[in-house]
């Protein structure tokens, strides 16, 4: 289970924090382990099933957990993020809830300033590449009144 230090670093709460674990992160890229596409309780479910284009949501959560780890590593306090695009998007071919190994979910940042960035991201079931693309985040401009 992600500590709760971590969790605080995706922009969702409770069961919608979908990464279980950090394998591993520098500053181009984390690897993230998850099963929680095979929860019941899963918030993405709809009709019993995780669908193959949650896959970006899984990708996003690993990115937002990035650039807070970078962010931190800076002494900066973690800055909201919006995922703005997603591209050169491969979708697996059955829905993330029929799959029964673990899920590793790879970003690779590969362009970027400390507040936007573009992410290359593959998430594998086992030794099998299911999905792979392109997101491009960027930070919440805080208005000023």
């Amino acid at each position: 289970m992600l500590s709760d230090t971590l969790r605080a670093l995706i922009p969702h709460a409770g069961d919608m924090c979908l990464i279980d674990e950090v394998l591993s992160w520098d500053a181009d890229g984390l690897i993230a382990r998850t099963h929680s596409h095979r929860r019941t309780d899963n918030p993405l479910r709809t009709d019993g099933v995780v669908a193959v284009a949650h896959v970006i949501e899984y990708a996003g959560q690993a990115c937002a957990l990035h650039g807070g780890l970078r962010a931190r590593a800076r002494g900066a306090p973690p800055s909201p993020a919006l995922l703005v695009a997603a591209s050169q998007v491969e979708l697996p071919s059955n829905p993330l809830s029929d799959l029964a190994d673990t899920l590793e979910i790879r970003v690779t940042r590969l362009q970027g300033s400390d507040q936007d960035a573009i992410y290359r991201f593959e998430i594998q079931d086992g030794e099998r590449r299911l999905s792979s693309g392109r997101l491009t985040v960027m930070a919440q401009r805080q208005e000023t009144a």
